[in-house]
């Protein structure tokens, strides 16, 4: 079973990648963190602390309340047991220069959220063969 962060402010994008996860068969217990504050205590906790899990994959918003997303991937990268996680940053954002931000701050791969449903739930095979294959999805434009 893979451990699962998810970053976002969003709820209905949280369990739209939720959904995704599980039709996708893959079988993930889900942690979800809505601002920047939770999740930079919640990688204090998992990352630097022996008590709780550490995630197998993070997924991302760029744009979380009260955290910027390049300082939130260099934090994580900080860690003792995050430091090589893989990071996933999912962002309604088209912006090359926060495409570059976010693989210059060491995120793995960065992707604009899909707009269409279908496009949504392929996220949950995607990180699948990821996690159980190794196979590793080309990064979005």
């Amino acid at each position: 079973m893979f451990h699962i962060l998810i970053a976002e402010d969003h709820p209905p994008d949280a369990e739209l990648l939720r959904e995704a996860l599980e039709s996708g068969g893959l079988k993930s217990f889900i942690t979800v963190v809505e601002t920047g504050e939770e999740f930079l205590a919640y990688a204090r906790e998992a990352c630097d602390g022996e008590s709780a899990f550490a995630p197998d994959l993070i997924l991302l918003d760029w744009n979380l309340p009260r955290g910027r997303g390049s300082e939130l991937v260099r934090e994580i990268r900080l860690t003792k047991r995050c430091a090589k996680a893989p990071i996933f940053v999912f962002t309604s954002s088209i912006s090359p220069k926060d495409r570059e931000a976010a693989l210059n701050a060491g995120a793995t791969r960065f992707f604009s959220k899909p707009t269409h449903l279908k496009d949504f739930m392929a996220i949950g095979p995607m990180v699948r063969a990821f996690l159980e294959e190794g196979i590793v999805p080309s990064a979005a434009e």
